[in-house]
């Protein structure tokens, strides 16, 4: 999340964010694959249907669509689009982050359960493919483990190595261990992260 203009542009980072990404810069350009989690839309307006009036301390994000050449730059290759925030405005914030990535040429994993799940990309003559989970309605889900072993085996037969990313789990100063059960943040089923990781292989 490299700043939101939404609810407050004042908010926003300073130099508009340029010099964000400069310290892990020199990491990401001397890496085979970098890969990061795109924690919320790239939109410049619309409506957050999960934000409505009276609800003060709703949390939803939106990056400017400006902002996406900063990852460019900063050498990302893959983004995940898979996480609490993807739907945070609509399927239009949904589509506009799809489209300011392909235009960038960064790929992108889990905008959706099937046509987006997954994406591929050669390097070094091995062909990777990367699938991004979550635990909203869009994503392939990391509650849904019979879903998850189909997508990976899927993955498998059609790439060298195969790279699970997930955005799951609870929240907070409680929730710094993972425990071996299903854990629920604001009444979502977050998975059974230790679950998920044993039967998605």
């Amino acid at each position: 999340m490299l700043g939101s203009p939404f609810p407050n542009a004042s908010r926003m980072p300073p130099s508009d964010g340029k010099y964000l990404l400069k310290a892990v810069t020199p990491v990401f350009q001397a890496a085979d694959i970098a890969f990061g989690n795109l924690e919320g839309p790239l939109a410049d307006g619309g409506i957050s249907p999960k934000c409505g009036k009276g609800r003060p301390h709703c949390f939803a994000f939106r990056m400017p669509t400006r902002y996406a050449q900063y990852l460019k730059v900063a050498g990302l290759d893959v983004m995940s689009v898979a996480n609490n925030h993807a739907l945070d405005f609509g399927d239009s914030g949904r589509q506009t982050t799809r489209q300011t990535l392909n235009r960038l040429g960064i790929k992108h994993a889990g905008s959706d359960r099937t046509r987006f799940s997954t994406t591929y990309l050669t390097v070094k003559g091995k062909k990777i493919a990367f699938i991004g989970f979550a635990h909203n309605g869009v994503s392939l889900n990391v509650n849904n483990l019979a879903a998850a072993r189909r997508a990976v085996r899927r993955a498998d037969r059609m790439a060298d190595i195969v790279v699970v990313s997930f955005h799951g789990g609870a929240e907070g100063a409680k929730a710094q261990r993972t425990p071996r059960k299903t854990e629920i943040f604001f009444g979502t089923k977050r998975g059974n992260l230790p679950l998920f990781c044993k039967n998605s292989s």
